[in-house]
């Protein structure tokens, strides 16, 4: 899912609008998630910018749930990743893909971390599958009437990739 905006009454920044033309986090949920576990996101600076990003946080339960959309479980081995967010400008660049390689190495690295869980549309079940999640079933997140897939990966072996990939 990729979006930040300011608020639901705010419209979306043009660099980082959804591709559903929805909103699902809020740059004030964005700075919430960076205060309470900046070691769960990523950024991509290119010349002082911030072109790409992912945030994460924790959780707890075997499935997301709407709760995950918006809490952070210290004491959960889920990295749940909220957005991946790509500047427009920089699409179909291999942005997107090199950050979310780099975000799970990150992953695997860190001992509390044992999976990864996401939601997405069912057009980009296979982007994700390439990094190695796998479909779990209908996510219990609705946003209106958009309904999603969740994914679910294993973080072991992530670590040991970072080592022999050259990255």
């Amino acid at each position: 899912m990729l979006a930040a905006t300011e608020s639901p009454a705010t419209p979306p920044p043009a660099a980082f609008i959804s591709v559903l033309g929805t909103c699902p986090l809020y740059l004030d949920e964005v700075k919430h998630f960076l205060t309470l576990c900046p070691e769960l996101s990523l950024g991509w600076f290119q010349e002082g910018c911030l072109v790409a990003f992912i945030i994460g946080s924790l959780w707890d339960q075997e499935r997301l749930t709407q709760e995950s959309l918006t809490l952070h479980r210290p004491g959960g081995h889920t990295a749940h990743l909220h957005v991946l967010a790509v500047h427009h400008a920089c699409r179909r660049q291999g942005k997107g893909s090199t950050l979310m390689r780099r975000y799970l190495q990150h992953l695997g690295s860190q001992p509390a971390v044992s999976r990864a869980a996401l939601m997405c549309e069912d057009r980009l079940v296979p982007f994700y599958q390439g990094f190695g999640f796998s479909p779990v079933g209908p996510c219990a997140i609705t946003l209106g009437s958009l309904a999603f897939t969740e994914l679910q990966c294993s973080m072991r072996g992530h670590a040991s990739r970072r080592r022999n990939s050259g990255c």
